[in-house]
């Protein structure tokens, strides 16, 4: 199995994903897991965004980063499209379009 390569989306390297922290107003808490948080937010008080939070310290920055590293390269109606991180300071942030109708756990069940 092939890993994904991380370059540019370190927690120390800014590309053009980067936004600033200070652009993002959380607006509920949506869930929660071992490794951090998701939140419905506004992007620059205009875009609803889900935001997804890594509690310092429970998972190398790179490894939540992958995730990030694997939706900048998919395009498709049917995925959920990222928008940004914020990763020059912790918590790190993987900022992604909102999905009105809740997880696909929840319409599932």
């Amino acid at each position: 199995v092939e890993k994904p390569v991380t370059e540019g989306l370190s927690h120390r390297t800014r590309d053009q994903w980067e936004i600033d922290r200070s652009s993002l107003k959380f607006v509920r808490k949506l869930g929660q897991g071992q490794f951090g948080e998701v939140w419905e937010g506004l992007w620059n008080n205009t875009t609803p965004v889900a935001i997804k939070t890594l509690k310092p310290g429970t998972m190398d920055p790179k490894d939540f980063l992958a995730e990030a590293q694997i939706m900048k390269k998919l395009r498709h109606a049917k995925l959920i499209q990222l928008y940004a991180v914020c990763t020059m300071e912790e918590p790190i942030y993987i900022i992604t379009e909102l999905m009105r109708n809740g997880s696909l756990l929840e319409f599932l069940q």
